[in-house]
């Protein structure tokens, strides 16, 4: 009766109750779809994160830099000064590993041989795993202080850790499993990130193709009502490995 009213109604009209109630049923289902199509984004802008430590495609996660490194690398080059530098940490969140990234960010070098901007106000963002957040509150608040101000600043997970304001942040997709069953990187993989100076540079891209179409059709056969949900987008990096240094949670004898 649902399928037939959608074949020869316009609106709901005059219908019957357990009609409307199915229209209501349909509209939920169609939201879950909705949600599911987000969580889709999420999954492949993680990506860009976690699939950075080599190179596997040739454009967006994976993806080398214009200089042919992987995202994350110890050999990325310096025009100006035909030097390096890294943004590749190795080994397992901890005070030590944390204060190396740390330093890594200061050292990092534009281009034309300038130092990035660091997050002085603000802070660097730390992202992890929902496996790894306890620990890396551990860290955090070891011979630390909440770095916020204000009456909520002991809720807005902002740490002054060894002289840094480090914001802690739950990357929840990492270690999740994509809808091919992969795990989207590891549970122990970590990010510490100069978030103004990234956004400011607009190095990391998410690309809309076109906006989620959303169609809802019968089908003659079963007479089952199917509602497909098509969405075109693209993530990638440029420039990025500037302002993030990412580690793989392990040592490089692992």
């Amino acid at each position: 009766m649902f399928g037939e009213r959608l074949r020869t109604a316009k609106t709901l009209s005059g219908a019957k109750d357990d009609l409307k109630a199915e229209f209501v049923s349909q509209a939920k289902k169609t939201k879950k779809l909705m949600l599911a199509a987000d969580k889709g984004m999420e999954y492949e802008c993680t990506k860009v994160y976690t699939l950075g430590f080599d190179i596997t495609t040739a454009y967006g996660a994976g993806s080398a830099t214009p200089k042919g490194q992987p995202l994350f690398s110890a050999a990325h080059t310096i025009y100006t000064t035909g030097g390096v530098f890294s943004n590749l940490q190795v080994g397992a969140l901890s005070d030590t590993t944390l204060k190396e990234a740390i330093a890594k960010h200061i050292a990092i070098r534009l281009e034309n041989g300038d130092r990035v901007d660091q997050p002085r106000t603000e802070g660097y963002t730390l992202y992890v795993s929902g496996d790894e957040e306890m620990n890396a509150r551990v860290i955090l608040n070891n011979g630390s202080k909440f770095g916020a101000t204000g009456s909520n600043a002991a809720v807005e997970n902002v740490f002054m850790f060894e002289g840094s304001r480090v914001k802690l942040e739950v990357m929840e997709k990492l270690g999740s499993y994509d809808k091919d069953g992969n795990m989207i990187g590891t549970t122990a993989m970590w990010f510490l990130v100069n978030k103004p100076a990234l956004k400011m540079a607009e190095a990391l891209k998410f690309i809309r193709l076109y906006s989620p179409l959303v169609k809802q059709y019968m089908n003659n056969e079963t007479d089952q009502s199917i509602v497909d949900i098509r969405n075109g987008f693209a993530t990638d990096h440029y420039g990025a490995e500037y302002f993030i240094v990412g580690s793989e949670g392990v040592d490089s004898s692992s």
